[in-house]
């Protein structure tokens, strides 16, 4: 079996594993990575939102990895291996590496055999902040299956580099899955887009006529840092796409049965890939 099927294989058996726990367990594990996710969040808006655009995190991700599994690691193989898969553009990866390097979470200098090539390193606070987010998926798998142990397992040394070196099979592969959900774009291919769903599925309140998210377009807007235009412009296609409902009159939003099961579809394949990570099954 190749590394692809083997990677498929494991991934589908997470799923499922995933799937088989009691509907408000699952619901609790995706609850608790929320207000993990929040704590990180509130602190950095700016990083969060940009990389909560689902190619930046592939390419971030892609970044890491490279940092991990390569020496040296040259940021012209990050750009070179992401540009194959052809999600962004060449200029808009490079203001990305820019970004990060500007943000003091990488760091670059020439070779010293060829100054026209540049090496990098991950900075402190660059793998601090992948560790943060890393323990954010841990929690609510540790509370799946406490034995796991996740959380405690990412803090151990060396646990970042045996993390990345089992996840580049999925980058490898080109394995990610959670973009296939049905209508899963609507949301994780713009700014925030993980930390907008999570707001809506985690604010409901349950009412006669629906099921309601309890926070404004505003509260959501300041929650994920980014302009109630754009959380408008999302919960408007989301609405065409059946999603949910949105009265302009009283600017309330209501989420149909098709929402929680593309997010929890999508959330089942985001811990499948930490699962990965990890090198762990539930």
């Amino acid at each position: 079996m190749s590394e692809k099927q083997l990677t498929i294989v494991k991934m589908e058996k997470h799923v499922e594993a995933i799937k088989s726990f009691p509907h408000q367990a699952f619901k609790k594990s995706i609850l608790l990575h929320y207000h993990s996710m929040s704590y990180s969040y509130s602190k950095n808006k700016l990083f969060y939102k940009t990389i909560f655009k689902s190619h930046r995190f592939v390419l971030a991700t892609i970044l890491v990895i490279e940092f991990f599994t390569s020496s040296p690691p040259l940021l012209a193989e990050v750009k070179r291996k992401f540009m194959l898969l052809d999600m962004l553009s060449d200029n808009t990866v490079s203001n990305f590496l820019i970004f990060l390097k500007v943000s003091r979470r990488i760091k670059t200098r020439a070779l010293i055999d060829d100054r026209r090539k540049q090496e990098f390193i991950v900075t402190d606070k660059g793998l601090n902040e992948t560790l943060e987010l890393i323990k954010t998926m841990a929690i609510p798998l540790d509370f799946l299956n406490p034995d796991l142990s996740l959380k405690t397992k990412i803090s151990e040394k060396d646990a970042l580099n045996k993390f990345f070196h089992h996840y580049a099979a999925i980058v490898r592969n080109r394995l990610f899955d959670f973009e296939r959900v049905n209508n899963i774009g609507i949301f994780i291919l713009k700014d925030a887009g993980h930390m907008i769903i999570l707001n809506l599925y985690c604010n409901v309140e349950k009412k006669p006529h629906g099921n309601i998210v309890s926070l404004s377009l505003a509260e959501i807007s300041a929650s994920c840092g980014v302009s109630r235009s754009h959380i408008k412009r999302i919960i408007t296609e989301a609405e065409l796409a059946g999603l949910l409902l949105f009265s302009i009159e009283n600017k309330e939003i209501m989420l149909l049965p098709s929402f929680f099961q593309m997010t929890e579809e999508y959330m089942a394949y985001y811990f499948s890939s930490v699962l990965i990570g990890f090198d762990a099954d539930l």
